[in-house]
């Protein structure tokens, strides 16, 4: 039996937060960074961002992460997680589980890299 849709969702699911998470942070940082170095220097008017750069840097990071998440759940061979339904409980049923990083296309140590 292959993984359930319910399954793929509550993954996708954490994968898209700990990118989006994670891409957000940075983002935030380098803006907080570029105001303070402007401050810093003296500089005679420090604007914080514009709303439309604002709403533009939170789009691509979505995107990225929606694209890294869907990336990470197919079952296919160049998938970045490998996924089996070899739990089996006492009552005969199978659930869905990560085997772990890495696929045929690719090994470990690249998955390590591009998902850390």
């Amino acid at each position: 039996a292959t993984p359930s849709f319910v399954f793929f969702a509550v993954q996708w699911t954490m994968l898209f937060y700990q990118y989006s998470n994670t891409l957000l942070n940075a983002v935030i940082a380098r803006e907080v960074y570029k105001l303070v170095e402007k401050s810093y220097r003296r500089m005679p008017r420090v604007r914080p961002p514009s709303t439309s750069r604002v709403y533009c840097q939170i789009a691509i990071v979505y995107a990225f992460a929606s694209f890294m998440a869907t990336w990470c759940i197919f079952p296919t061979s160049y998938s970045l997680i490998t996924y089996s339904t070899s739990s089996v409980y006492n009552d005969g049923t199978t659930t869905p589980s990560v085997v772990g990083l890495g696929s045929k296309v690719f090994p470990t140590d690249a998955t390590t890299l591009i998902i850390a």
